[in-house]
This record gives C-alpha cells, structure tokens and sequence, in this order.
C-alpha cells in the first residue's frame, strides 16, 4: 500500500511535465548587484513566453534551456528593478544581468532553507527568520547557539532553565509540551543533529534559518513541535578560483563578581552560631562517636565551655574570623580572567564542474573557573562534482572535531561557614569539611591516612578530563531527469564518542577518606586492615552515540504561460539513531594503568560513622535504540507571482509507540497561502508600496524518548537479601501517542514608503496528546500513570521592524524585534490536592501558564515576629494548616515566571570603513520569588541568604512597623519559614532591559589600496554582557541569574574580544 501511494505521488508530479520535440538553447549569464557587484542569490530568471524558470545560484548565475530560439529573459529580485532582457540562437553569449535598487522596496531577499528545499523567503508561506553570515559573525563566541541571542524574532534564552522543570535552554514562540522533550530541533546540513552543540565551529556555518509555523516546520513532522533551527554550513562556489580566509580572535573577561550571589556577612553568622550555641543546637555533633565536622567558632565555644581557652583568646579568635570572608579567597585562588581564543583558516573556490570548501579551527578557552579549561579542533572538507554535462552532481562531506574539556576547578569549596580561610601565612589552611578536628588528629594512631582536606591542594590534584571525537560524514547524489525534475539520494553518518575520565588522586581527600572509611579496626588486635587499596581512584563513562539517515527525494518544478508556477517536493527517510552508555570503577590505579580486584558484595562497618555499606562498583551498561521511518512531500503552487498555496504532509512512524501498526505513526501536515497585494492592478497605496499577506495552518509533533508503548523496569543491584530485582518504569501504555501541536498563523510583510519595512505575525497553538501524569487505582501496581493525558494552548505575536533613518556616506539602521508569547494549561488531570503542591513550580495547573508563580497573601507580621498570611480571607500563622490546606484558592496566582514580552533594539551605523551596532535587549511581563532569611537552612549551616534582611529582621516589640523579616527563633519551624518564603511580599517584578553588546569594525580592501597582498581585511571588537540599563526590581537582582541558595549564581562577566579577518 505504502509503495502504491508513493507511486502515485510520484506519477502527479510527473504528468505536470509536457516534453515536447524542439530545438533548445541554453542560455547562461550571471546577476549582480549595479552598486557593489556583488553576486545576487535567489534572483528568479524566467522566459516570459514559455515561462521556463530557475533561479540563480549562491554565485549569481543561472542556466535555462529555453525550446523557442529568441525571445526575452524576465529577471526579478525583491528590492530591485525587474529587468527585460532579449536572447536569440545566434548570440548566446554569457549575459551579464545588472540590477539596480528599488528604493520603494526596502525588504532584503533572504534564502530560506527548511532542510529539504532552500528558496527565497518571499516565496514561502510559513514564518521564518533567517540570520545571515553577516549577521552571524557580528558577534563573538564559542557556540553557534549563543549568536541568535538576541538578534532572532520568537526565539529567547532562558537564562534561569535550571529553575524550572523541563525547560530548555532555548524557547521559540513559548512552550509547547510538559514533561517531553522541550528542545528545538536542531539541523545541519539538511539532516538532524544529535551530537554535541559544541562541536560545532561558527566559522564553518554560512546561515541559520528558524522554522516557526506549521508550514514551515511542519515537513519535520514528529520532530518540529518545539521549532526548529536549520544551520547550513559554508560551500565553495563554481567557477570562483581559491578564496582563502583566517580568522582570529581573543576575548577576554573579567572575574566573576561573587558577591552578587546573597551570603551572610562572617559577623552576623559568628552570632548566629554562639546564639546556636547557647541553645545546645551543636551538642549532639560534639558528642557524636561519628565525629561530624564543626566550624573553628563553635569548636572555640566548646573549648571555653570546658575551659580550655580564656575569654581573651576567645575574643581573639572572633574578631579575626569576623574580619574573614571566603569569598575573597574564592576570587583569589579558585577563580581567574577568562581568555578564549579562536582560530580558523578556510579556502574555498570551484571549477566549471566542481566546488570545494576545507576548514581548519582551533579554540583554546580558558574560563573564569581556575584549572577548568576547553579545547575544540574542527576540520571540515566538502566537494561537489557534476558530471553528464551538469546532469548529475555528487557532493561528499566530512566533518571532524576533537573537544577535550577539563573540569578541574573547584566552584563550591562545600565550607558551612563565611569565614574560611584558603590559605593563612603558613601555607593551605585545612577546613573541617567532614570531621571534627580533634578526631582526625588522633584517630588510628598513624595507621590511616591524612584525614584533613585542604581545598587548594585538592585543586592542584584534580583530574578530570572529559573527550569528545565526532565523524559526521555526508553524500548525496544529484540527478536531473528532465527539466524542472530532479531526483536526489543523501546520506550521512554521525558518531560521537565520549570518554569521561575523573581521577581521585592518591593524595586527594576524596581517596584518602574513601580508604580510611573502609579501613576495618579490630579492637582485639588493635590493628587495621584496609579493604580498599591505596592509591587513585578512577571513574572512567564512555558513551557512543551513533546515527545513520537516509533520505530519497523527487524535486519538481515548473513555469507554464507566465503566470503558473508549481514546485513540489516527495520523499522517504529513515533514521537509526542508537546510544550504548558504560561505567566503570578503578581502585588502587596507578599511572602505569594497573588496579586491584574488589570484593564489591562484602558489607563493611564504615569508620567511625559505623555504618554498614559495600564498596561502589559503579559498573552499569546502558544501550537505547530509536528508529524512525517517514514519508514526507511538500508543493507550492504560484499563480501570476502573487498568488501561493502551499501544503505539506508527513507520517512518521517509530519503535517507541503504539503495539498496533496503525498506532506507530502519525500523520501531520499544514497548508498556507500568501497574497502580494501590491501586485494587483488596482493596488495603488504609494505609502505602502509592498504588502504581502499569509495565512497558514497545520500540525507538528514531539516525542518523549523515555516512555514506550511496552512494559521497561531497569536492573537493580541485590537487595539487602543478596537476591536480584527490577526497578518499574514504565507500564504497558499501547495507545502512547506523539505529541501533537496545531498552530495557525496569520502574517504580513510590508514596506512603508522609503523606509520602513518589517513583518507582523500573529499565531494560536493548541497541544493536544501532551505526556502527562494522573492517579490510577494502585490495585494495579502503581498509583501513578504517565501517558497522553493533557493539553495546552498558546498565542502570541511577532514582530520585526527595519528602519533606514540615514542612507548617505554615514548610513544608519535600527532593527526592532518584539515577540510576546503566552501558554496556558487546559488540560492535566493530576490535581493538586493541597497548597504544598500547587504552589511548586513543577506542577501544572490548569488555567494558568506552565511556568508559574503562585503566593500566600502577606498579612504582615504580628507583635512577636512571626509572619502572617491570609488562610480562608483571615489572618493565620497555623503554618502548618496553611501549607497543608486543601483550600486551593488560599493561594493567589502572581503571574508568569517566564518573560511574556521580549525583543531587541539594534541600531548599525557605518561610515567609509567604519561600522558600529549596539543592541539592547529586553523581557518584560514576568515575575521571581527574590531570596530572603530562611532559618531551618540558616541553622542547619547555610550562610546563603540576604545579609541585609538578617540585619532588618524583627526582633523587638514594634519592629513589626518597620520590617517584614520574621524573628529569629529556637527551635526553628520549617513550615513557619517556608510559609515566609512562599508569601508574595518576596515577589518581584523581573522586568529589565540591558545593553546586551556592542560590535565595532574597520574594512580595508583591494580596491581602496591596491598594493595591498590581501583581498580584504577586517579588524574587529566585541563588547558583550555590558550591563542592565534599568531594572523593575529594587534589590539589586539581575532576573536573569536569580539566586538559588547555592552561592555559585552570578551574571555572567563582561568580556571584550579583538578580532583579525583576512581574505586572499
């Protein structure tokens, strides 16, 4: 059935072509710009009587066979002057096709490129945004990904991921799945990606295109539900000789500012332990034979309660540890100015039948993070050959990158206290991180080990490299059948292989308490027996992952009595994709590669905590394998080049889904129009001399990789009873279905007078099928069942607006993007049962968006300093009713954790050689619960928390007229302080707006100084993470790195690069 369908499909697309038995001409010629002889790609070249179309290439020239021996050539270009140019048999001579500006059309002709067609973006219905080489290299970095920032319409970086559930790094146009994957999908060179981001080198990537709608994403079918992001890497061009090209930068950034993260002042927190102190909140760790670890101040307090020291010394010790802040440490040993430096060297060129392009790079990143660094090697070479008098083409690719990544820095030194010193005048200062002191300098009488850790030697001994080796190879064949038809097979093959190996020196603390805590003591012979070996410890992770897709596709197109065009697309393709994961566990490695046979099933008394315990193997081998089959087609259908209807459709079929055959794919499509107005003969708006509208609709998908349709359980170790056992995953669910997301799209693009231009897009998407969670009978095994249970919808707008305000010697051009983007949840029939759940950022709540805040209603704070909140409309401090009550509405919703409103505002200036352009980015509309005294985590050792609302909190009678900050009490209630924590006098507005970056550059070419050795030269800088412009927030909060208690959050530094680009 499946073959008879293609058939047919295969068979309509032909019977469109009409060959007829008549002398041909071929004619050639080339496009260029009148102004900068530059080549223009994507120029549309038709004969007017026949209607027999091409467009040029990424070189500006064209070949057409024409069936009648004279007649005239149409060349248009958006932004330009159609142009009539006559042929004949007798002179058909290369033509030289010279286009000149329209300036009542200021729209820039972009090629679009959905990863199975590339055309131009006026010829698309759907919503794309496509960010040139130009734009691309205006910036600096490392990742490709980074360079959108801020410059791409729908798409936004969502900085505070991690304190979400399922978010990704990035978003475009909102959310549209719960619990599945949330990730773009990311394309390059026409086929998925699923190595690393990293390895990818910006220099070899020519232009990114972003897929928004159904119609332009929905031909990704099961894969597209998030968007997606298409990365064309660079080519040579035909009949260009060699074009060589280096490019290098540095970039440099300052420390990052540790202090910004909210951290208790050491003279606050040495009170608030002598407080403790005082209430015998440390008795137990100082009586205990496990001998828990105790700051120098309460080992102090200890002393002096037992009379060891005098109140002299005492006061001493704490004024000198008042005067101490880690941090200054911190910034001094374990971080440093980050340097990155890039290096890439390119040559590229072709001959009338072949094209080639070949890449080498080199990155050496040195980050803020003191013995963390990144190196990534690239090459790359590609080769396009045509044989059979340009008939048939076979390109071949191959990509290599090397990435070696050393994590050996030491981001939380893991101290319970402000005050610890790093280093002290006699060298390492050794912090209590695990023991008491006293403890660990008599224990085992020299039998065991250095039991002291000292961070910086331990940073010195750290060893933790992990590499990445990615093949990625493609091949495609090329042939044209007859005019207009064109049959095509690709392939590529992608593998990565990462080793991660994390060595615990001999020497390190990790290894020496590893040992000392296995060491067995026998009381009766007072000897000591280790049961694990002395020396290194090694962790060893080797994953592989390897992909293989095959794709064949039939490409039609064809031009009849100028005024109908039709352009259509079929296909089929397969995907393997397969992951194999392993770890293993060295004990007693040495340098020459030996270990030591363990004893993993032998249970031992672990010193001196006494607890029992085996020693970790951590040996596990995992393997996934997921394959997919699709069948795809696209067509667009032109009439008078004003008039498009577009349609597409897919089924992509899987292993994960559905026990029938009928429940293993999806069928997804989508159908679009445009209509160019100001093409109609009745159009005579002068003001509005371009207007294109469009109108599309259709279905993407998405899938979570880690449900099936069949019962999965993972493998356990041996249970206390030395007996096997499986772990449930996953139930049966043989009606698991892909994700579906239907989003219509209305759009405009227009040109106002001579100076303005832009888009507008309005889009609606309903997610149906969404994997959700709901309760079912535990009679069945489990309580919980994760399946296709919820929905979801989302709206939103787009806009992009270009201005030329200044178009003489000195030019000047602003770029205005404004997206606003709105989810909510209609559908989840997990319901909260009580405040505690709804309240979490995790859970779903039906009405609202995905990602919101929820708020006790503050009441102030009563005449002892205990917090109140509003339970049922009145005034309560039952902490533990309000936080446990089942009265959902005692809760009020805030409103959006996630920016609603977002853009940039980018002005280029240029001048002679000179260019500038600054950008200013914003998100507004979103809300964040700002950090304040928590002390259940203060009292259990966290300084991690605001030192000013320490300072402010209540404690005397009337404070509560002057402060919202709860008294310090003992005991502490936890729910007393997370009903504080969770009021909304904590909430903030996040809104802000930043001076994102800055790019400065200065050309020099051939033209201007003849006697120059190089085709071109362009020096350049880059200031990016420049600062926040304003804020909505009084606390000195960037929302964009909002605390999280751990003390390591902190904006990213502002870094400046210098640049070098030369062409021979």
């Amino acid at each position: 059935m499946k073959k008879t369908i293609l058939f047919i499909v295969l068979a309509t697309l032909c019977f469109f072509f009409r060959a007829k038995a008549q002398s041909t001409v071929k004619l050639t010629g080339s496009v260029i710009d009148s102004s900068t002889n530059k080549a223009l790609y994507g120029a549309t070249v038709y004969i007017k009587s026949s209607g027999i179309k091409t467009s040029t290439n990424k070189d500006g020239k064209f070949t057409l066979i024409s069936n009648v021996s004279k007649g005239a050539l149409i060349i248009t270009y958006l932004g330009y002057k159609t142009l009539k140019v006559p042929f004949n048999s007798i002179n058909n001579a290369p033509l030289e096709v010279i286009l000149s500006t329209n300036l009542g059309v200021l729209n820039e002709v972009s090629i679009v490129s959905t990863g199975y067609q590339s055309l131009p973006k006026e010829q698309a219905t759907g919503s794309f945004d496509q960010i040139d080489n130009k734009l691309l290299n205006r910036s600096v970095s490392t990742s490709i990904l980074d360079r959108l920032n801020g410059v791409t319409s729908g798409l936004i970086f969502n900085s505070n991921s991690n304190n979400y559930s399922n978010q990704s790094a990035i978003t475009i146009r909102g959310n549209s799945t719960i619990s599945a994957n949330p990730n773009p999908l990311i394309v390059v060179d026409n086929f998925p990606y699923d190595g690393d981001l990293s390895s990818i080198n910006p220099n070899d990537v020519e232009s990114i295109t972003v897929l928004k709608d159904a119609a332009a994403a929905a031909i990704w079918g099961a894969f597209s539900g998030n968007g997606v992001i298409v990365i064309t890497t660079k080519k040579g061009k035909y009949n260009q000789g060699p074009k060589v090209e280096f490019n290098s930068n540095i970039t440099v950034s300052a420390k990052p500012n540790l202090f910004y993260a909210p951290r208790l002042s050491s003279a606050h927190y040495i009170g608030v332990e002598g407080y403790l102190f005082a209430q015998g909140n440390y008795d137990y760790n100082l009586t205990s034979t496990a001998y828990p670890g105790v700051s120098p101040i309460v080992d102090m307090l200890d002393q002096r309660r037992r009379g060891l020291i005098s109140a002299a010394d005492s006061a001493k010790i704490v004024n000198q540890y008042k005067g101490q802040d880690t941090r200054n440490d911190e910034s001094k040993y374990l971080y440093r100015k980050a340097v990155d430096q890039q290096y890439n060297f390119n040559i590229s060129g072709g001959s009338n039948n072949n094209i080639y392009y070949f890449s080498a790079g080199f990155d050496k990143d040195l980050t803020n993070v003191t013995r963390n660094d990144f190196n990534r090697i690239s090459i790359s070479g590609s080769n396009t050959y045509t044989f059979l008098n340009k008939k048939l083409e076979l390109a071949t690719a191959i990509y290599y990158n090397k990435n070696i990544t050393y994590n050996n820095g030491i981001t939380n030194i893991g101290s319970p206290y402000p005050y610890l010193q790093l280093k002290n005048a006699n060298g390492n200062a050794a912090a209590p991180y695990e023991y008491r002191q006293e403890y660990i300098d008599t224990v085992g009488h020299g039998n065991l080990l250095d039991w002291n850790y000292r961070p910086l030697d331990e940073l010195a001994l750290n060893n933790n490299t992990a590499t990445l080796n990615e093949y990625r190879i493609n091949a495609s064949l090329r042939y044209h059948i007859i005019a207009g038809l064109n049959a095509s097979l690709q392939y590529q093959f992608d593998q990565g292989n990462s080793d991660q190996e994390n060595l615990y020196d001999a020497n390190s603390f990790y290894a020496r308490d590893y040992i000392n805590q296995f060491t067995q003591y026998d009381p009766t012979t007072d000897t000591y027996a280790r049961s694990v070996p002395l020396g290194a410890i090694l962790d060893k992770a080797i994953q592989t992952t390897t992909s293989q897709d095959f794709r064949g596709q039939l490409n039609y197109t064809h031009t009849w009595n100028e005024v109908h065009n039709l352009s259509a697309l079929a296909g089929y393709e397969v995907r393997d994709l397969n992951t194999d994961y392993a770890t293993s566990r060295l004990y007693g490695y040495s340098d020459l590669g030996s270990s030591s046979s363990m004893d993993y099933s032998t249970y031992y008394a672990l010193m001196p905590s006494g607890n029992v315990n085996s020693i970790f193997s951590n040996i596990a081998q995992l393997g996934t394998t997921n394959r997919f089959l699709s069948y795809f087609s696209n067509m667009a259908y032109t009439f008078k080049d004003r008039y498009i209807l577009s349609a597409s459709a897919r089924k992509d079929e899987s292993n994960l889904f559905g026990v029938a055959t009928n429940q293993k794919g999806i069928p997804l499509w989508s159908v679009g129009g445009s209509w160019e107005a100001n093409k109609e003969p009745f159009y005579h708006i002068s003001w509005l001399p371009y207007l294109r509208l469009r109108l599309t609709n259709g279905y993407q998908g998405n899938v979570d990789n880690a449900l099936s349709s069949l019962t999965t359980a993972e493998a356990g170790a041996n249970n206390i009873y030395n007996a096997p056992y499986n772990i449930l995953l996953n139930p049966p669910n043989p009606s698991l279905r892909w994700e579906r997301v239907n989003t219509t799209n209305f759009g405009a693009d227009f040109t106002v007078k001579k100076f303005l231009s832009g888009s507008i897009d309005y889009y609606v998407k309903r997610a149906t099928d969404l994997i959700g969670t709901s309760l079912v009978d535990p009679t069945t095994g489990v309580s919980k069942f994760t399946g296709n249970s919820a929905d979801m919808t989302g709206r939103g707008v787009d806009v992009v607006l270009n201005s030329t305000n200044i178009n003489g010697n000195f030019k000047w051009h602003t770029t205005l993007l404004f997206s606003l983007t709105k989810d909510k949840i209609t559908k989840y029939l997990l319901k909260p049962t009580t405040v505690a759940d709804e309240i979490s950022l995790t859970n779903p709540i039906v009405g609202n968006p995905l990602y919101s805040l929820y708020a006790f209603k503050w009441g102030g704070l009563d005449n002892v300093g205990d917090p109140q909140v509003y339970l049922e409309g009145k005034l309560s401090k039952d902490y533990g009713g309000i936080y446990n009550s089942t009265n959902l509405s005692s809760l009020e919703y805030v409103g959006s954790a996630t920016p609603t409103k977002y853009g940039s505002l980018r002005n280029d200036f240029s001048w002679k050689q000179f260019s500038l352009s600054v950008n200013i980015t914003y998100k507004l509309g979103y809300y964040f619960r700002r950090p304040s005294i928590n002390y259940f985590q203060l009292f259990s050792g966290s300084a991690y928390m605001p030192d000013a609302d320490f300072a402010n909190r209540w404690q005397k009678p009337g404070d509560q007229f002057r402060t919202n900050i709860p008294a310090m009490i003992y005991p502490d209630n936890p729910l007393r302080d997370q009903v504080y924590q969770y009021s909304n006098i904590l909430i903030d507005n996040a809104d802000n707006i930043r001076l994102k970056d800055v790019s400065l550059g200065y050309d020099i070419n051939k033209k201007q100084f003849p006697k120059l050795p190089f085709s071109n030269i362009r020096i350049y800088a880059y200031i990016n993470n420049i600062g926040i412009l304003w804020k909505a927030n009084k606390e000195g909060i960037d929302p964009d790195y909002l605390p999280n208690g751990s003390g390591n959050i902190y904006p990213n530094p502002r870094t400046y690069s210098l640049g070098l680009k030369v062409g021979f």
